[in-house]
């Protein structure tokens, strides 16, 4: 059956067929709106294309959070850290609404591998990194205090913790503002655009496509093209990249069920997750482990939403959670580059 598109959507794929581009994108997620915005604010001539919907994979499956990655200090990757700070700020400056600043607590339990002592030392590290700049100072508290911000809390063996700051957002709404703002500079978007093949021509490529609502085919000429396909970016074209897939899941609870008022950072041995307050619910994850599965069709499995529950279980013992408690779910892919050395936790984001 033919869909048909809106006559913006028919006007966008006339330029991609009618104009010589200086790059087209692949991949209507954040990394790809990304680049096309950045191309299209630098006067390039950009086309962007997405075989599902705009932010259809990794980027509107993912635990909704703006940080500074600061369990990635236990790993020395100081400038990954000092980064992503400055890019949750800037983005905080240009789009407040999509920045809403969150406290995290982050409990230290005796034998737990994750000691007070560190801790304290690294979220202050945490806010050198940030060079001041984050929505908040961090602070070492003891037990008592920290239980009376995080109620339900596991009270035994727990040696204190200390807070820090990030901010949750909206993932795929990020993702499309990032587009229209790339429309606006002039970037032509369309997707249900299915890449299938790339020839050289001269010094540049022509794409070969299918519009996927009206299964036509068409050609696209273009100086350069950008793989930013996510976890289909393997094998496409002339691409070389070699990816190591990880499932992530997150969970769903109300927030009765679990009535935090902060985030509350939990951890399983050198894995960190999270139990995130979102309005009237909580969301808990997330989950990393290698996945070899179809990648238009990825799901939380049984094992998956079982480990989340017995996580968290472990340090709110008193909400006593269950699958019946699951409002719903979902799981998604990170494009890792491909290492099969070490746990998927480890290898660089």
């Amino acid at each position: 059956m033919i869909v048909p598109r809106s006559a913006a959507g028919e006007r966008a794929l006339t330029r991609l067929q009618s104009e010589a581009l200086d790059a087209l994108v692949l991949g209507g997620g954040i990394v790809g709106a990304g680049v096309a915005r950045d191309a299209a604010l630098r006067g390039l001539r950009v086309g962007l294309i997405d075989r599902h919907d705009f932010a259809f994979g990794t980027s509107s499956r993912s635990s909704r959070l703006l940080h500074g990655g600061i369990r990635y200090l236990a790993q020395g990757r100081l400038g990954l850290v000092r980064q992503a700070s400055a890019e949750k700020m800037v983005l905080h400056r240009i789009a407040p609404h999509l920045t809403e600043p969150t406290e995290f607590l982050f409990p230290a339990y005796r034998q737990s591998g994750w000691p007070l002592w560190q801790l304290r030392i690294g979220v202050k590290l945490y806010d050198w990194l940030c060079r001041g700049g984050n929505f908040g100072t961090s602070a070492a508290m003891n037990a008592p205090a920290l239980l009376e911000r995080a109620p339900g809390l596991q009270p035994d063996g727990l040696a204190g913790g200390v807070r820090y700051f990030d901010a949750f957002t909206h993932d795929a709404r990020l993702v499309f503002d990032t587009l229209r703002s790339a429309e606006k500079a002039g970037a032509c978007l369309a997707n249900y655009v299915r890449f299938e093949t790339v020839e050289r021509k001269g010094d540049g490529f022509r794409c070969h496509v299918t519009d996927v609502l009206a299964q036509r085919s068409f050609v696209i000429e273009t100086r350069s093209v950008v793989n930013a396909a996510g976890p289909w970016a393997q094998g496409l074209g002339l691409s070389r990249v070699q990816l190591r897939l990880t499932k992530g899941i997150h969970l769903v609870f109300d927030r009765a069920r679990l009535p935090v008022r902060n985030a509350v950072v939990i951890t399983d041995g050198p894995r960190v997750l999270f139990v995130i307050p979102w309005a009237e619910r909580v969301i808990v994850g997330t989950t990393d482990t290698d996945y070899d599965g179809p990648i238009d069709d990825v799901r939380s499995e049984p094992p998956d939403v079982a480990y989340l529950l017995s996580t968290v279980g472990r340090y709110f013992p008193g909400a006593r959670l269950n699958v019946e408690d699951v409002v719903t779910s979902w799981a998604g892919l990170r494009p890792l580059l491909a290492d099969r050395k070490g746990r998927p936790s480890d290898i660089s984001r």
